[in-house]
This record gives structure tokens, C-alpha cells and sequence, in this order.
């Protein structure tokens, strides 16, 4: 696991042997595309390297996980200090936002 960025990163770094973290095999690898049940599978990387969004097209509804957050009363990409790759986050971004949707569930904040 890369540590983020900048004095989080630093943190981070001091902690990682106080935590116990142990990767894992998933079960099932996603693809652009792939269905799950109502849900289509959008690849957004950038955020983190396999990151994806799940997308309802007859609900036009998007699930974005960290990708885009509502804080403040506005939207906002993902942090930069935890986010791996800025340019592919920006690329994922403008990917969603071509998407048709009435509600969007973030990682954080408000639908």
C-alpha cells in the first residue's frame, strides 16, 4: 500500500507497523462494462488504481465511492493527498460526468 501524500503521508508511514493490514485476493476482478444485476461496472481510476463507479441506468443513479464528494455545499474531486494519480482522477472525473444521472452516492457527504 503506497502511503498518501505530503504530512498525512509522513503519519502514515510512522503508524504502518502498529497496523495490522493484510492484503487479499478478490473474489471477482471488475471490468469496464460487467453487469451486477442493475448495475453497470464504469472503470475511474485515479482516486486509487482499480477505482470504480456502479451505474443505474434505469434509476439514474451512480455509485462514485470516493471519486466525487459533496462537502461544503458544492462537489469536490477526490483529496490529493489520497489520491495516486491527479491527472487519471481529473480523466475519471470527466468520465462520470458524461454519464446521465439524478443522484450520485459518494464515499462521503451527501447523496
Amino acid at each position: 500500500m503506497r502511503p498518501p501524500k505530503g504530512l498525512v503521508g509522513v503519519l502514515f508511514t510512522f503508524s504502518e507497523p502498529f497496523l495490522s493490514l493484510t492484503p487479499v485476493e478478490p473474489d471477482q476482478r471488475l471490468k469496464e462494462n460487467d453487469r451486477l444485476r442493475s448495475l453497470t461496472v464504469r472503470y475511474v481510476p485515479g482516486h486509487t488504481p482499480g477505482s470504480t463507479s456502479l451505474y443505474d441506468e434505469r434509476r439514474k443513479l451512480i455509485f462514485v465511492a470516493d471519486m466525487i464528494r459533496y462537502e461544503e455545499g458544492r462537489l469536490q474531486g477526490p483529496p490529493e493527498e489520497f489520491t495516486s494519480d491527479m491527472n487519471e482522477a481529473r480523466k475519471s472525473i470527466q468520465k462520470i460526468s458524461s454519464v446521465e444521472f439524478n443522484t450520485m452516492l459518494g464515499g462521503q457527504g451527501e447523496p
